[in-house]
């Protein structure tokens, strides 16, 4: 029997996408980003296509299944123990039950803050973006596709560089267009954005430009990646916390 796949898009996700109905345990291709789980994208799914709520029950009893039996079916975020996949299952469970989703929108203001400042409080690191792609079924989830970037920012009043690495594994080619925006965001207004297409893996470094000169004032940088899949794009955002421009001729940018 020929596969019918469903993209299914977790809360920052930008575009609505059709599906057909499923049969049982068919193959179901997830994308999740950041910080969200397989279960997190089930849910919004059927939010979208109701039809689909028998096939997603049926999956997470037999996913349930696995992990009383000591299986990691890979339902979680990553790296998430069993326990942890099981209350993924209750939730997914109860979202099933009162009928209710809801869908994050793509804005740089709405990015959770991901990374830490550097012990000198001049620089943000490990600020992640993450787009994974896996097929589930009530066995579990395998992941066939992971792309992310990690960036290192070194803020300043009017220019911010950005030291970006990139990777792309493992790689089914699912993921067939990768783009990334830089967001520098003034006091909650985004007032400095770059867009790069055609993104390859490794290590870059970018600069950032803002509108306004930021001596005396906050700044939040913010990264935006995006993949396309046959289904269509998906979105995850990641933005560091507040740093204050210095004055004078101090160019910096200080997190506090």
């Amino acid at each position: 029997m020929a596969t019918t796949l469903a993209l299914i898009v977790s809360p920052s996700a930008r575009a609505a996408v059709s599906l057909e109905v499923q049969p049982r345990d068919e193959p179901i291709f997830v994308v999740r980003t950041g910080d969200t789980s397989a279960a997190d994208a089930l849910e919004h799914h059927v939010g979208e296509h109701p039809d689909s709520e028998e096939t997603v029950r049926t999956m997470s009893k037999g996913m349930r299944d696995q992990l009383n039996s000591g299986e990691d079916v890979g339902v979680g975020t990553p790296q998430a123990s069993i326990a942890e996949q099981l209350s993924e299952l209750d939730e997914l469970d109860n979202a099933l039950n009162v009928g209710t989703y809801s869908v994050t929108p793509s804005n740089p203001n709405t990015f959770p803050v991901r990374g830490v400042k550097t012990g000198d409080r001049w620089a943000w690191h490990q600020m992640r973006t993450i787009v994974e792609g896996a097929y589930c079924t009530s066995s579990g989830c395998t992941v066939t596709d992971k792309f992310s970037v990690r960036a290192t920012v070194d803020p300043g009043t009017k220019t911010s560089k950005l030291t970006l690495t990139t990777s792309y594994f493992p790689n089914s080619g699912a993921f067939s267009q990768r783009r990334l925006r830089l967001f520098a965001v003034c006091s909650g207004r985004v007032c400095g954005t770059n867009l790069y297409t055609g993104w390859k893996t490794g290590t870059s470094v970018k600069y950032l430009t803002s509108t306004s000169d930021r001596s005396g004032k906050p700044l939040t940088i913010a990264t935006g990646l995006e993949a396309y899949s046959p289904r269509g794009w998906t979105y995850d955002g990641a933005k560091t916390r507040d740093c204050t421009g210095r004055s004078g001729r101090d160019n910096r940018c200080r997190y506090s």
